[in-house]
């Protein structure tokens, strides 16, 4: 492939397989380049801009996602994927009415590709849910675990959100709980858990599932104050404040959280 780009170097078709080549061996960046370039002398290729924008959603280049997205919607306005991926941009962005109007297109274009589909149904769950269109979040969801009963993602997420409002917890218990089955280890959905046995008043399995979370990722600030909110209702009063402080000193800048450290007590 790379001799090919030297021989044929003003051929698309040169560079589009080579960054194929480049993708398969996860050398993303690399890909990235090669797609620009096969783009740079034929734009109507869609395979190239589908591949281009799920590297720079993966990368987390969500600007360029967008800039992307948008210019391939316009030669392609008729691929659900584009739409996917520039919505997804939009939603890391906070941009979330747009969302919502991108993944609607989206699922209007859509039918039958059940991967694409429960991306698109989970990532309007989200953006619902920021929205505080919480029947249509969890019509989104429930759509996404129809598909997809077995993914994790949708579950910690649908189950994290439920917690949030304090709604059918006993639910979102069971998803939080099969989340971790199915993806053990990830302090996400470790946290989640933890947070609804915190508010089943479970303190003491709570505690055990939220050190598990720290232990495979010590630097979320949101995991600390969950850990000081625990601590809190298990007695450990001074324990839990040192928790809430780290919790700032790591970056959070919740007014709640200041308000605990003030007040020395929990505040929901």
């Amino acid at each position: 492939a790379s001799i090919m780009v030297r021989v044929h170097p003003e051929e698309a078709k040169a560079h589009a397989v080579y960054g194929d080549v480049l993708f398969q061996e996860r050398k993303y960046p690399q890909a990235q380049e090669s797609y620009k370039k096969a783009l740079a002398i034929n734009d109507q290729v869609y395979q190239i801009w589908e591949q281009l924008l799920r590297i720079e959603v993966s990368r987390g280049e969500f600007q360029q996602a967008i800039l992307d997205g948008d210019h391939a919607i316009s030669i392609f306005p008729n691929q659900a994927a584009l739409y996917l991926y520039t919505g997804i941009g939009y939603a890391q962005t906070q941009k979330h009415e747009k969302v919502i109007s991108y993944l609607k297109s989206a699922l209007d274009l859509e039918t039958e590709d059940k991967e694409i589909l429960v991306q698109i149904y989970s990532t309007m769950g989200d953006s619902y849910n920021s929205l505080k269109k919480f029947k249509e979040s969890d019509q989104a969801y429930t759509k996404a675990l129809g598909l997809d009963p077995r993914n994790s993602y949708v579950l910690n997420n649908y189950a994290y959100y439920l917690s949030l409002r304090g709604e059918n917890l006993l639910e979102a218990e069971r998803m939080s709980r099969r989340s971790n089955e199915l993806d053990p280890d990830n302090a996400s959905s470790e946290d989640t858990y933890a947070w609804i046995l915190f508010k089943l008043k479970k303190y003491a399995e709570a505690k055990s599932w939220i050190e598990k979370a720290l232990q495979h990722n010590s630097k979320s600030s949101v995991q600390i104050e969950h850990y000081g909110d625990i601590l809190y209702f298990l007695g450990e009063k001074e324990k839990a404040i040192e928790q809430w402080k780290k919790a700032k000193e790591i970056g959070s800048r919740s007014e709640t959280l200041e308000k605990k450290i003030n007040e020395k007590m929990y505040i929901d």
